[in-house]
């Protein structure tokens, strides 16, 4: 391998790395927002009410919702 060649391998190596350290970085992005969606989701659990009792909250409180806004409109 001459010197020239030599010279080239390294620096085709030099792209391969920055090329995945690139990928690392957005792979560690992906990863953090990931993160942020599942805590959301996280918190409905750490109150030891089990979930399905809090879907039959939130249908309650849009039925209720839905119910005095149809009332309204129905006055107006």
């Amino acid at each position: 391998m001459a010197a020239s060649e030599g010279e080239e391998h390294i620096h085709n190596l030099l792209k391969q790395i920055a090329l995945m350290e690139i990928k690392i970085k957005c792979l560690k992005e992906r990863e953090i927002e990931q993160k942020n969606k599942a805590s959301s989701y996280e918190t409905l659990l750490k109150d030891g009410i089990p979930l399905n009792e809090h879907f039959l909250a939130l249908k309650t409180k849009y039925n209720t919702d839905k119910n005095k806004l149809d009332a309204e409109k129905q006055r107006i």
